[in-house]
């Protein structure tokens, strides 16, 4: 079936980790590999579950990396980086080492469809801004990758920065009135793109706004698919299912390159 021709969207956000970027090869392979150059060894897969451990655990402590306790963010992520490190004697040269790592982009690598889909809808004048959980260093990260160009700085709304973290509704209104110079309070016809159901996709959709998810590894295909049965006014072709309602859109697809044919 043809996908159908969407209106232009006033405003559309990407949601950035995970959606446009990765890390290479993954987190607890480089925290492994930088470790092992200060003398302390632990394999890919327990770095991988002490960083997962470690980020719930300071999540939990210092929410929103530290806003609300005035943590420096650089203070935060060196804390977190001891506590994965915590009986292990991490020397601080190897702290500072692996903090100043994963803010430049040799830690990650950006997906070749998100740096193509960004430059399109630029050049066609789309109103495309970033929101994320994130902490304002991230700032830093996307000047190194050389996509900074792409968004005003009042087109990157930050969590740290707004002091509101995706899917509460605050979040999405925060970009709106960031992002809108007019009508910054109608949700109407507003996207957020992003990999995560409950804060990227039911976020948005309990904002008022449409949602695009995007599932690089099809894990929820078949979940979609059952959803839009349900549906007369859904479409499907190859990995893209569009279903909309009254209450809002939302687009599943695995490639973010097909967000430039869905829009007018």
């Amino acid at each position: 079936m043809k996908l159908p021709r969407l209106v232009r969207p006033r405003l559309i956000t990407f949601d950035a980790f995970g959606t446009l970027y990765t890390p290479k090869g993954s987190a607890g392979q480089q925290y492994s590999e930088i470790a092992a150059r200060y003398g302390v060894n632990v394999s890919t897969e327990e770095a991988a579950d002490r960083f997962k451990n470690a980020y719930k655990r300071m999540m939990a402590d210092y929410p929103n990396y530290g806003k609300k306790q005035e943590l420096a963010v650089a203070d935060w992520w060196k804390k977190l980086v001891r506590l994965v490190f915590a009986d292990k004697n991490l020397s601080e040269q190897a702290v500072s080492t692996l903090y100043n790592h994963f803010h430049t982009k040799e830690a990650y690598h950006f997906f070749p469809d998100a740096y193509s889909v960004l430059h399109d809808l630029a050049n066609r004048g789309f109103n495309v801004g970033i929101l994320s959980n994130s902490d304002s260093t991230m700032r830093l990260t996307m000047e190194d990758m050389g996509i900074e160009q792409l968004f005003g700085p009042s087109h990157v709304c930050l969590s740290y920065e707004t002091g509101y973290e995706k899917p509460s509704a605050e979040a999405f209104q925060a970009a709106q009135r960031q992002m809108l110079l007019e009508d910054n309070t109608d949700t109407s016809n507003c996207w957020h793109v992003g990999d995560d159901i409950k804060k990227d996709l039911e976020g948005a959709l309990n904002a008022g706004w449409n949602a695009i998810l995007v599932d690089r590894e099809g894990d929820h295909f078949q979940d979609a698919l059952l959803l839009s049965s349900h549906n007369s006014n859904a479409f499907l072709s190859d990995n893209v299912i569009v279903n909309q309602t009254e209450s809002g859109s939302t687009i599943y697809l695995t490639d973010l390159s097909y967000i430039s044919s869905l829009f007018q």
